[in-house]
């Protein structure tokens, strides 16, 4: 039989924030710019993380979407964070770009390419 595990107790590796890009961050004809620091963005959630290893699978993914998987962590379930928005932990701007959901454990693993330090 299969122990459950206190989702709660579990994520003791840091805290991450989730960001999403300003509307107004556009330039002159449009086009979405780039973040380059934390006021290009609008904070969505605050969420405690664990680390979790790298499979190879994870990293066919990654290269087979011209990404690199810089790191990935497991978080509480939060249906406000999206694939197409930005993380920050420990000084680094990460960009998301993929969510693996566990419904079963209420939580998901955040797949992020690292974007640059601040």
């Amino acid at each position: 039989m299969r122990k459950m595990r206190n989702v709660r107790q579990g994520y003791i590796d840091g805290v991450i924030s989730i960001y999403r890009n300003r509307s107004d961050n556009q330039s002159s004809f449009n086009a979405v710019k780039n973040a380059l620091d934390e006021s290009d963005l609008i904070r969505v959630e605050k969420l405690r993380y664990n680390v979790e290893s790298k499979r190879d699978g994870d990293l066919s993914f990654a290269e087979a979407h011209d990404r690199s998987l810089s790191l990935k962590v497991s978080t509480p379930l939060r249906k406000t964070v999206k694939a197409d928005q930005y993380a920050i932990t420990n000084g680094v701007l990460y960009s998301l770009y993929d969510i693996d959901y566990d419904d079963h454990e209420e939580r998901m693993f955040l797949y992020l390419e690292e974007v640059r330090k601040l």
